[in-house]
């Protein structure tokens, strides 16, 4: 009888512990979900960008973030002017752009753009990212960018997050605190 017991409460406790932690892992598992999404929504860009030509020669993709938005979105050929509304935006409820960093230095915002006008004759050749700090046609995205991190925080924790990783060779990474996201 007491060793039914002793199984019984030792059955209890660890119960306990999990349930306990239910809610920080739905939280965790949600941050994880949004910030696939994120990168998923980039990769889509890139996709487009590498792979679409028209007449007139190539379509630009890209993606603009805004720090301190729940919203992004992406946009095709320009960047919408302020106040006009772009063709397909996105929010990541309960979560926002927590911070924007190009090879380490703090930005308000970025556009991240793809397309394949260095290569006239090909197409889907080109996935590396063009990074500006407000893309307009004709002007010259930024130099030496290693990487573009996009941080998701949850809007109640600011303190849990994650970064998007967008590297200047085209590759796209969800990255945690362990890995530099900051």
């Amino acid at each position: 009888m007491l060793e039914l017991i002793v199984v019984i409460t030792i059955f209890l406790i660890i119960t306990a512990v999990v349930i306990a932690d239910i809610p920080n892992f739905r939280k965790k598992s949600t941050l994880e979900l949004v910030s696939s999404e994120v990168a998923t929504y980039v990769r889509g860009a890139q996709i487009y960008g590498a792979s679409q030509k028209s007449a007139e020669g190539s379509v630009v993709y890209g993606v603009h973030f805004e720090i301190g938005s729940s919203n992004f979105y992406l946009f095709k050929d320009k960047r919408p002017d302020p106040g006009e509304k772009p063709e397909e935006s996105y929010e990541i409820k309960g979560f926002k752009i927590g911070g924007i960093k190009i090879n380490s230095s703090d930005y308000s915002s970025v556009d991240i753009v793809f397309n394949t006008s260095n290569y006239a004759s090909m197409v889907g050749t080109k996935l590396e990212p063009s990074i500006y700090q407000n893309y307009t046609v004709g002007f010259s995205p930024e130099s030496n960018v290693s990487n573009v991190d996009i941080k998701i925080e949850d809007v109640r924790d600011p303190a849990s997050f994650k970064c998007v990783r967008i590297y200047n060779n085209g590759q796209i990474a969800v990255i945690g605190q362990s890995n530099g996201c900051q």
